[in-house]
């Protein structure tokens, strides 16, 4: 998913629209559609815009025991922790249990045989090169869910037709050969923001990057064993975090402070 098109700077492009119903209007799937893009939109547009795009909370890549029961077939299997983040586009991104993933799917050549992926698969091996430094990353996806039977319209003997009856929040999680474009080498030089507040009262809005990863591990394979280092994670913090922290220094510091 891309940025929010009102936002975007210079397109010329319309504020958001909700409907708007009255007495004896037809309600059709469509309007009822536009509704939720309103309010996803004004959700993204708040994540976005007042918070920022991260790691929340959790989403640790962790190596699996040598001495733990490995997946068969998965000698470079890794354990992806629950966790909170929101995506570059302000969609969030919730993981509730762990994940497995198998690095060695992501090796050059053997990721491009996953021909067909299931839209809801957690896992979409992609293929990089082994024996360069790569990154595991997650986006924000959703899938059709629940089908259910549809009757046709007039009196044909056509079979009952299927439609997907809900969509389902998910994610995705890949090998990354390069940095998404949403990681820059350099980051541009930023005015101090008390003179740019005192001086001109104008805070430029944080841009919308195009890629939707966002990464939560670097990986070099050394002798068929996986070495992951936190580099590259850009973590958020969010109020309820913080607050967590504060709240455990200042319990630590007054049972430790002197009466």
């Amino acid at each position: 998913m891309g940025c929010n098109d009102c936002f975007s700077v210079g397109n010329g492009s319309q504020q958001l629209e909700q409907s708007r119903y009255f007495s004896r209007q037809l309600v059709t799937a469509d309007l009822l559609t536009q509704d939720q893009d309103y309010y996803r939109e004004k959700r993204r547009l708040h994540n976005r815009l007042l918070h920022g795009w991260g790691i929340v909370c959790g989403l640790e890549v962790k190596a699996n025991s040598v001495s733990g029961p490995p997946l068969t077939g998965a000698p470079l299997n890794v354990t992806i922790c629950p966790g909170y983040a929101l995506s570059p586009q302000g969609d969030e991104i919730y993981v509730p249990t762990e994940v497995q993933f198998d690095l060695g799917q992501c090796i050059a050549g053997q990721g491009q045989s996953v021909l067909c992926t299931s839209p809801c698969a957690p896992v979409v091996p992609g293929a990089v090169n082994p024996e360069s430094t790569f990154y595991i990353a997650i986006k924000y996806a959703q899938c059709l869910s629940n089908p259910v039977r549809v009757t046709p319209l007039g009196c044909g003997c056509d079979d009952t037709a299927c439609e997907y009856s809900r969509i389902r929040e998910g994610f995705e999680v890949t090998c990354l050969g390069s940095l998404p474009d949403s990681y820059p080498e350099t980051h541009p030089e930023l005015p101090v923001l008390c003179s740019a507040v005192k001086d001109t009262g104008v805070v430029a809005c944080p841009l919308c990057p195009d890629s939707p990863w966002i990464v939560l591990a670097t990986v070099r394979v050394i002798g068929n064993v996986p070495k992951l280092k936190p580099q590259y994670r850009r973590v958020l913090l969010s109020t309820a975090v913080m607050q967590e922290y504060l709240r455990a220094e200042c319990v630590s510091t007054l049972t430790t402070t002197p009466g």
